[in-house]
């Protein structure tokens, strides 16, 4: 891994090096949209497949509307209203693309595009030299995502990292379609904060094309056995593993859970995780269980 202040981080991405990048949410893989040999590169280190699109991450909201076309007027209605409300943030909006500003290898040849500004004031400064950036989380295709950066040297030795400190939230963001009124991938802001704020009906429904969608994302090297009692944890305990930490609070818990998921991996035992039930009362714990559910191996309900 090489450590990389702002200036150099701005220079590599000029010259169409990707560098990743702290957020809020996870550390990304950054690339300048307008360089397709340099987004190519994302794919590669990644590993991922062409046909999982990336998001765009801009610094302000002028930025973004120069990238999307809004076809009616509710929806630019509703793109005022959330960007209002949760802009700069752990919300990416789901819109048409500019075909003029957003390539295909971008959006997997969909005619929409997905487009967040980040709580993060040197990635922004970065964004103001360079312009818009796609960025992926910072790690090989479907393995934990990076909240460090020293996960991201795990995951992609010799990357360039920004420095930066750890993600505040830890999980990715919240993907929400405003012409279909659906969250796409749940995160820290929750269907219900969304439809509060548009007050309309708000659903969530992962779909294909959707970062993170995959049945099998977010997976450790070691197997992952979830219980939902202690009971059925304790008839599994005799066999050797390792219990992550029982985190009772929904922002702490999603803050953790790939940095447990990490420690837990490295004790080359399965690794054993208690889940509450009572907790899908609280739609706090949504975006939780939906990463948690996709890096079990085996899930034990009562």
């Amino acid at each position: 891994m090489a450590l990389i202040d702002k200036k150099e981080a701005i220079f590599r991405l000029k010259e169409g090096v990707p560098v990743a990048v702290p957020t809020e949410t996870v550390y990304g893989l950054a690339a300048p949209i307008s360089n397709e040999s340099a987004l190519n590169k994302v794919f590669s280190i990644k590993k991922r497949p062409f046909s999982d699109p990336l998001i765009v991450h801009v610094n302000s909201i002028r930025m973004a509307e120069d990238l999307i076309t809004i076809k009616n007027s509710e929806d630019k209605s509703d793109f005022k209203l959330l960007t209002e409300a949760f802009w700069p943030g752990p919300l990416t909006l789901v819109l048409n693309k500019n075909t003029k500003k957003i390539s295909d290898l971008i959006t997997a040849s969909l005619p929409t595009v997905a487009v967040r500004f980040p709580i993060s004031d040197i990635l922004n400064e970065i964004i103001e030299e360079v312009g818009p950036l796609a960025a992926p989380s910072a790690n090989k295709f479907k393995a934990v995502s990076p909240t460090k950066s020293s996960h991201v040297n795990e995951e992609l030795e010799g990357a360039y990292v920004l420095e930066g400190s750890p993600s505040k939230v830890g999980l990715e963001s919240t993907i929400y379609d405003i012409a279909n009124k659906t969250v796409l991938r749940p995160g820290a802001i929750t269907a219900s904060q969304i439809s509060e704020v548009l007050n309309k009906k708000v659903i969530y429904s992962e779909q294909l094309n959707t970062p993170g969608s995959e049945k099998d994302h977010y997976q450790p090297k070691q197997s992952v056995w979830v219980f939902e009692s202690r009971e059925l944890l304790e008839e599994e305990a005799s066999k050797p593993h390792t219990l992550m930490p029982l985190r009772e609070d929904p922002a702490n818990a999603s803050q953790m859970l790939y940095q447990d998921l990490r420690d837990c991996d490295q004790k080359n035992k399965p690794i054993y995780i208690l889940f509450k039930p009572e907790w899908r009362e609280d739609e706090n714990w949504v975006a939780f269980e939906n990463r948690l559910l996709k890096a079990s191996t085996k899930w034990f309900s009562s």
